[in-house]
């Protein structure tokens, strides 16, 4: 009993902690202390990246879902532990984060192409 009771108190920090580390978050977003500009677009051109909104709302989705599975598991007294996170929630999150960071390296190889300086040919400096 006495071990179940820390498990909780434990979870109640954590959640606590969490919670506040959000609250604060929000509060500096809504204050634009930090910015919104750069969440969901690409630093070269402000227009939003197809990579970054996928990405956010897979993980949006994903955040909701597990949330309503452990408040389904709380509903039913079960308070030792979190639910384990699906499969399909696990490869959703991969899969969206492997495409993300797909498009984030291709956009740098095509920046880099486009934006780097000509090779100069042979040595540039005085022969002295």
């Amino acid at each position: 009993m006495r071990l179940n009771m820390f498990s909780i108190l434990a979870g109640v920090i954590a959640a606590s902690a969490v919670l506040s580390l959000f609250v604060c978050v929000a509060r500096a977003m809504l204050t634009h202390r930090i910015g919104f500009k750069g969440l969901l677009s690409d630093s070269f051109d402000g227009k939003l990246s197809g990579g970054r909104v996928q990405a956010m709302v897979v993980s949006v989705g994903v955040i909701i879902t597990y949330a309503a599975l452990a408040i389904q598991q709380l509903s039913r007294g079960d308070v030792a532990t979190l639910p384990d996170p699906q499969d399909w929630m696990i490869a959703a999150l991969g899969s969206s984060f492997l495409g993300y960071l797909s498009i984030k390296a291709v956009s740098a190889k095509i920046a880099t192409t486009l934006f780097s300086a000509p090779e100069s040919k042979g040595d540039t400096r005085d022969a002295r």
